[in-house]
């Protein structure tokens, strides 16, 4: 493999080698789907919104790795700060036991909805 190669989609390889998953050149729906652990209705959804894209390759669609880099680079760049001033946390402080249940959000409960965009 060039080293040209290796460096593309950087946050694509370290996902899918944290999932102990290839990179493959072109990716189906329930692979996708699969590597998030989500339901393929969910990936479906993402690609309506255009959120995702598909390419219509021959044979049947498929999702590109470059399209796959580019959401997961959204998805990054939304849990970076916004600016550099310091995020004041104003209310009651969560307990210990809420903070524990919040620690399981990942990518994936994020493509299905149910974390920030």
């Amino acid at each position: 493999m060039k080293s040209d190669e290796t460096n593309q989609y950087p946050l694509l390889r370290e996902y899918l080698d944290l999932k102990g998953m290839p990179l493959k050149p072109a990716f189906t729906v329930g692979d996708v789907a699969l590597m998030f652990e989500v339901s393929d209705r969910t990936i479906q959804s993402r690609i309506a919104t255009g959120k995702l894209k598909m390419r219509d390759l021959p044979g049947r669609a498929k999702i590109l790795p470059i399209d796959l880099e580019e959401m997961l680079s959204r998805l990054h760049r939304s849990e970076q700060p916004q600016s550099s001033t310091a995020i004041q946390i104003t209310g009651p402080r969560p307990s210990h036991q809420r903070l524990h249940e919040n620690a399981g959000h990942s990518i994936g409960m994020r493509l299905a909805g149910g974390g920030r965009q």
